[in-house]
């Protein structure tokens, strides 16, 4: 971050002004071989928005298990990288990972409730047919 000195450690909203400020330059993607943490923030930005916008399909789609599969990779994706790509880490981001994670239990959750409710409904036409 500009004004820090180097391997200064970000706090969670540095880290998320960061990630934007640098995923609209055309520049990063030439910093990335030199500075290779880049690109950890570069995926910052897609994994918020589709935090951000994943209630929607959630809660309207009978298949949103599927989206669980999303947020597995977005939640395991940066705890396998290397400690010298990522650096120290601290409670914020492991808060912010497991947000991920339960976002992916969520989804799973919902595709539940859709096939009860699927299930009552057939159930309760069988039932009136009768």
């Amino acid at each position: 971050m500009s004004g820090t000195a180097p391997g200064t450690p970000l706090t969670g909203w540095q880290a998320f002004t960061t990630s934007l400020e640098i995923f609209g330059h055309p520049v990063t993607l030439l910093l990335i071989p030199k500075e290779p943490s880049l690109l950890l923030l570069l995926a910052f930005p897609l994994i918020n928005l589709v935090m951000l916008f994943s209630p929607l399909p959630a809660l309207a789609w009978e298949e949103a298990w599927m989206l669980s599969g999303v947020f597995l990779l977005f939640g395991f994706v940066p705890r396998l990288l290397p400690r010298e790509l990522i650096g120290n880490l601290f409670v914020g981001f492991y808060l912010w990972d497991l947000s991920i994670f339960m976002m992916g239990v969520g989804c799973i959750l919902a595709s539940i409730a859709w096939k009860q409710a699927y299930e009552a409904e057939i159930q309760r036409l069988r039932q009136s047919a009768a």
